[in-house]
């Protein structure tokens, strides 16, 4: 599970333990995001990348998420898009 921290600039993330549901935190975590309030996410159709909106900033860091949970930026990331990104949805096609 991943989580915005709009206040601090990061993104925790969580494992989520299948018997109980109860959170334990992934190695590494919280991961900055490189914005000044991110507030948005989607994982990708595939669970291999983290799309973070930041409404301050007006762009959308995108982060490769590892088979243990753990993110990592995108080459180019974080990238420009329209004013207040908000609502972030990955499709598969």
């Amino acid at each position: 599970m991943y989580a915005a921290n709009t206040i601090s600039n990061n993104v925790s993330a969580y494992v989520i333990d299948s018997t109980s549901g109860a959170l334990g935190p992934v190695a590494g975590s919280p991961f900055a995001t490189g914005g000044t309030g991110p507030s948005f996410l989607a994982v990708g159709a595939n669970v291999d990348f983290l799309y973070v909106g930041d409404r301050t900033t007006n762009d959308v860091a995108v982060f490769a998420i590892s088979s243990k949970g753990t993110l990592a930026p995108v080459k180019g990331s974080p990238f420009n898009v329209a004013t207040s990104p908000a609502w972030i949805v990955s499709l598969k096609r």
